[in-house]
Parts: structure tokens; C-alpha cells; sequence
């Protein structure tokens, strides 16, 4: 199933797609983390891992205003 057939149907009140949708972005934005982070090596663990988490919320939001139709 894709990423915009999940959030559709997330959004039509089926939250069991969550967790695989997350799985399926959650390694494009650990990357995305670690090339944003490594322009600030202190603390980059903890970074990482708050930054990870703040992704979990803003892709919930994200799904709430996904609309297809806008593409």
C-alpha cells in the first residue's frame, strides 16, 4: 500500500495504517536527521532522537491535511 493510499485511509478513521506508515518513512527521516545533524556534532544523539520524535507528530499532521487532489 502506498504512503497517500494510507493517509487516506487514516484519515477515513482507520488508525491501524499509522504505525506502517511510519515504517515506511521513518528511515528516509532518520537520514534526513543525520544530514541536518551533522552540522551540530554536540549532543547529536539526543538531537537525533527528539528530532525522530518530532517527525512522529509533524507526519500525523501532515496526514490530517493530506488532500490528493491538490497532488
Amino acid at each position: 500500500m502506498s504512503n497517500e493510499e494510507m493517509a487516506k485511509a487514516i484519515q477515513k478513521g482507520k488508525k491501524e495504517y499509522i504505525v506502517p506508515l511510519w515504517a515506511q518513512c521513518e528511515k528516509f527521516i532518520e537520514y534526513q536527521a543525520d544530514m541536518y545533524l551533522r552540522q551540530f556534532p554536540d549532543n547529536y544523539k539526543e538531537q537525533k532522537c527528539d528530532m525522530v520524535n518530532e517527525s512522529y507528530f509533524a507526519l500525523l499532521n501532515a496526514v490530517e491535511s493530506f488532500d490528493p487532489e491538490r497532488g
